[in-house]
């Protein structure tokens, strides 16, 4: 039962946090401004053409579309194998995430850093980073799944690493890729991980028995 209350409050902590930040951002605070410029320095100081090319063909991992496509083929699975409370709340998790992320995207209206240094094409709003919310919300719902399903620890281990690794691979490229400031990528994550947590505990606390 700890468990269950446990996972809530570090959503509703990554939520809280998520607040903070938007706020900060909306405020466009000093703070924001040296967060960004400090990890942009340090980033993009050590472009080379091949891993940039590398980067370019991964970072679609993390695209709304790409996420979207995946999420439906595992609804699909899932649906088949006759698990519909399972993949209804994966599919609807990963929606309503995506959905308040938009939300944000146009209330924040924050423009994306200068064009001149883009490493590919982007549109739309900056913040926060759709990559890296529909990446954490994503991946980070399959990873806390699998952690809480498996019974051998290296499995559990294992899940959260590269669950984890995906994700700031996401963050990381986006700012390397120049079209996302840091703290775009870092509230993406928040809202993500708020949607994630908060999605998981709410599973185990009601649906958690349920045989349907």
């Amino acid at each position: 039962m700890r468990k269950k209350y446990f996972i809530l409050a570090i959503g509703f902590l990554a939520l809280l946090f998520f607040i903070i930040e938007t706020f900060l951002v909306k405020w466009n605070s000093l703070f924001i401004q040296t967060f960004d410029i400090f990890w942009i320095d340090i980033i993009r100081s050590n472009m080379t053409p091949a891993l940039s090319s590398v980067l370019k063909f991964f970072t679609h991992l993390g695209s709304v579309k790409v996420i979207v496509i995946m999420m439906l083929l595992i609804i699909l699975g899932l649906y088949l194998k006759r698990n519909f409370l399972l993949g209804s709340w994966f599919g609807g998790s990963v929606i309503l995430c995506l959905l308040v992320l938009k939300f944000c995207k146009n209330w924040i209206e924050r423009s994306r850093p200068d064009a001149d240094n883009w490493l590919i094409q982007a549109s739309g709003f900056s913040y926060p980073s759709g990559h890296a919310t529909s990446s954490t919300i994503f991946y980070g719902l399959i990873a806390l799944f699998l952690i809480l399903n498996f019974e051998e620890s290296w499995k559990r281990i294992f899940s959260g690493i590269i669950g984890f690794f995906i994700i700031f691979l996401m963050m990381y490229i986006r700012i390397y890729l120049g079209v996302h400031y840091p703290s775009d990528v870092f509230g993406g994550f928040l809202l993500g991980s708020a949607f994630a947590f908060i999605s998981v505990a709410f599973y185990l606390i009601f649906f958690k028995k349920s045989k349907t």
